[in-house]
């Protein structure tokens, strides 16, 4: 019986530190300096993140970094699921979350997680995802704020999630969990959009743009 106790308690670590090792590659930072525009981290909202970059330093480059944040959420839920059936999607999306705002390899500074729980619950369910996607998109084209729309999307999933699977307790815990740990990645944001200086989402490129984070 110790013995089952003992797999199962390895398997979670190691779901939940391959998750945290896959989320710590920061495609925004990689892509940023690759393209011969320095750190993300140096402009702008400081932050290591598709937002920033698309401010920053280009359209081209944020999409980039978009899809590969929502994959690296993605394979943490699915690698979870595969060595952890029971619930092992939401150690790896956790794990995840954590090393892409934590990123080991990047002095432990990185980006607000949004596009990698998005990954996530991509892996969980697409329905849900969808729920998450739409109502950040709605968001952020009536206010223009980024931040805004995630802080807001985060609160569909438990909706989604309960409305979906009703019996999964876990889930619905989980996705309450991760959405004030969101929220709380975005105090600065918050605290600058209730003084009126959060910059609006943009089109127009703000090239290497003097920090304000």
């Amino acid at each position: 019986m110790s013995i089952n106790i003992s797999r199962e308690f390895l398997y979670d670590g190691f779901v939940i530190l391959f998750g945290f090792l896959l989320g710590s590659l920061n495609f925004a930072i990689m892509i940023s300096r690759g393209s011969g525009n320095g750190d993300v981290r140096e402009y702008g909202s400081g932050n290591a993140g598709t937002s920033n970059v698309a401010r920053t330093i280009g359209l081209k480059y944020a999409a980039v970094v978009l899809v590969l944040d929502i994959l690296k959420g993605y394979i943490a839920t699915i690698v979870g699921k595969h060595f952890v059936p029971d619930q092992g999607e939401l150690l790896g999306g956790f794990g995840a979350i954590l090393g892409h705002r934590y990123p080991i390899f990047f002095g432990m500074k990185g980006g607000k997680s949004v596009a990698t729980y998005a990954g996530v619950l991509l892996g969980i369910d697409y329905r849900i995802a969808l729920c998450f996607a739409a109502v950040w998109a709605v968001v952020i084209l009536v206010s223009r704020y980024m931040a805004l729309g995630a802080v807001v999307a985060v609160w569909a999933v438990p909706f989604a999630a309960n409305y979906f699977y009703p019996d999964y307790r876990a889930l619905r815990t989980y996705s309450i969990a991760i959405g004030w740990i969101i929220v709380f990645f975005h105090r600065a944001n918050i605290k600058r959009m209730r003084r009126h200086q959060e910059p609006k989402a943009t089109l127009k490129l703000h090239s290497k743009e003097e920090k304000y984070g």
